[in-house]
């Protein structure tokens, strides 16, 4: 699977990889979230997260809290076990991923764990596969204060892999 669609990549760039469950995610809301995905698949099992989770610019903050476009409802039942069927796959399937990449996470990122880097890095086959962790930062390190610290960390990796 992984190789079928990096084919022809020299390599990417991954940030706050969604490879686990979020600390603030109870065991008893998954279980019963995948019963409710069944019979009430609409139904909002978990609060979605907050935008002032993703990033320390307030104005980005409150650019997102103004987009009518941005979902600000609870996760629905059927979303949530849909996600994270997709993250046990995701998982389970890292092994295939040979593809050069560069995995970054926000030390303080509170809507992905940063350990999911560690899982990204450790379950991957690939040989040419770094981590950093932008310190103090949130989950959208490219909407961080720091943010052009972040884009010279990127261009640094990817540029000698073009």
């Amino acid at each position: 699977l992984y190789a079928e669609r990096t084919e022809g990549l020299a390599g990417a760039i991954i940030n706050g990889a969604a490879l686990d469950v979020p600390d603030d995610i109870n065991p008893i809301t998954i279980r019963i979230g995948r019963l409710l995905a069944r019979i009430a698949p609409r139904l909002g099992v978990q609060k979605f997260y907050d935008p002032e989770s993703l990033t320390h610019d307030r104005t980005r903050v409150a650019a997102v809290k103004a987009d009518p476009l941005f979902y600000k409802g609870w996760m629905r039942a059927r979303t949530g076990n849909e996600m994270l069927k997709s993250i046990q796959t995701a998982v389970a399937e890292l092994n295939q991923l040979t593809l050069p990449f560069f995995a970054t996470h926000g030390s303080q990122d509170r809507t992905v764990p940063p350990r999911t880097t560690d899982i990204l890095l450790g379950g991957a086959a690939s040989e040419d596969k770094q981590a950093h962790f932008f310190e103090g930062m949130l989950h959208e390190v490219h909407n961080e204060p720091g943010r052009d610290e972040v884009f010279a960390t990127w261009w640094r990796w990817l540029e000698p892999r073009l």
